[in-house]
């Protein structure tokens, strides 16, 4: 069999149900820096990115949901800051 792995990207779940759009923020944040990594470390170009989860569905009329042009400005608003911030030196730390 062949041996070889053809990875093209990396992908988080975050999970469903989600009513929040900054937690795609914050995942689109970690995949950019864990791609840097990767091409950094052993020349791996990640060419996809994926946020990963599901938007959350509003069962009462009292579950604020964010819609989805909200989720979609969100990553894409995400995903212009990290590819643009500057290199960061030294691993990044979350708390």
């Amino acid at each position: 069999g062949d041996a070889s792995l053809d990875l093209r990207g990396l992908h988080l779940h975050l999970g469903s149900q989600i009513a929040d759009v900054d937690p795609y923020a914050a995942a689109i944040d970690v995949l950019v820096e864990k791609s840097a990594m990767l091409n950094h470390r052993h020349g791996f170009a990640v060419d996809t990115i994926s946020p990963g989860g599901g938007l959350g569905v509003a069962y009462t009329a009292t579950d604020a949901i964010a819609s989805v042009p909200q989720l979609v400005n969100r990553i894409a608003s995400a995903t212009v800051a990290a590819t643009s911030a500057p290199t960061r030196s030294g691993p990044r730390r979350w708390g």
